[in-house]
C-alpha cells in the first residue's frame, strides 16, 4: 500500500514536471511519454525485485550507481540459529520497519523502512554467517532508490544496529 501511495506521487510529481517542460520547451512526444512512463516503470520494477532476497546482490553491487547504500559488521556472541530467529522477529519490535522476506537457507533477512518526505523508503538486507559455534557476524547493507539519501540510510541503520543489540542482549 505505501509503495503503490509512493508511485501514485511520484507519477503525478512526473506528470506536472513534463507537462510543463513539454509546454515551456516543446519536447517532442516521444520524449514526454518517455518522461512520464518511463520513470513510474523503473519504480515498478525496483519494487517488483526489492521484495526478494535472491535480488540482493544486484541493489548491493558497488557498480550501482542509482542508489544509495551504507553498510555495516556487527558480531553478536549468539549462534546462528538464534541470531536468525530473533533478528527476523526484529519488525515486532520496531514499527519503523516491515519485515519483506526470510532465506533461512542462505542466512538472509529483508526489512523495508517506511517513506518520508526524504526518502523513498529503504530495503534492509541482513545477512548472518557464523563465525564459530557461540559467534554470528551480521552484515547489515541498506539501500534507498536514490542517489543521495539526506541521512536516512545512516538513521536506519543506526535504529537496526540498537533493535538488534537490544534484543540479543542477554
Amino acid at each position: 500500500m505505501r509503495d503503490a501511495k509512493n508511485l501514485i506521487m511520484l507519477t503525478a510529481i512526473i506528470c506536472f514536471a513534463a507537462w510543463f517542460a513539454g509546454n515551456d520547451f516543446q519536447l517532442p512526444k516521444p520524449v514526454f511519454y518517455a518522461l512520464i512512463l518511463g520513470v513510474p516503470i523503473i519504480y515498478l520494477i525496483r519494487i517488483v525485485l526489492s521484495r526478494n532476497t535472491k535480488y540482493k546482490k544486484v541493489f548491493t553491487s558497488k557498480f550501482q550507481w542509482l542508489f544509495s547504500k551504507n553498510h555495516s559488521e556487527i558480531i553478536f556472541d549468539l549462534d546462528v540459529h538464534n541470531a536468525f530467529d530473533i533478528i527476523s522477529n526484529l519488525a515486532h519490535e520496531n514499527p519503523k520497519i516491515t519485515l519483506v522476506d526470510t532465506d533461512k537457507k542462505n542466512k538472509v533477512i529483508l526489512y523495508s523502512s517506511k517513506a518520508n518526505w526524504l526518502t523513498w523508503g529503504s530495503s534492509i538486507y541482513l545477512s548472518l554467517s557464523p563465525i564459530d559455534d557461540s559467534k554470528t557476524n551480521v552484515i547489515v547493507d541498506i539501500v534507498s532508490f536514490q542517489t543521495y539519501n539526506w541521512g536516512e540510510n545512516e538513521k536506519v541503520l543506526e535504529l537496526i544496529v540498537q533493535t538488534i543489540q537490544n534484543e540479543l542482549v542477554i
